[in-house]
């Protein structure tokens, strides 16, 4: 993770399935926790992304537009990966 300019980026490296996404899921939502108003997920380095990952991603989004932050993702090759299995 790495702060510029005001947003807060979080650099996603490997696989996020049922394995490990209730730990990236707590790592999430510790952001929206903190109040961080900009949130980047750069998964450009992701090389898998499960339905338990997806499931993370839109509910820390769903959570961070509650309290009006703004939460963007930049998709890497497991996104597709996941998405055409």
């Amino acid at each position: 993770m790495r702060i510029a300019a005001g947003v807060t980026v979080i650099k996603v490296t490997g696989a996020i399935d049922l394995a490990n996404a209730k730990d990236f899921n707590s790592q999430l939502m510790w952001q929206v926790r903190a109040g961080e108003r900009t949130v980047v997920l750069d998964l450009s380095a992701m090389t898998f992304l499960g339905l338990a990952g997806l499931d993370a991603l839109i509910g820390a989004q769903a959570a961070a537009w509650a309290p009006g932050a703004a939460y963007s993702w930049f998709p890497g090759p497991g996104a597709s990966t996941a998405c055409s299995k």
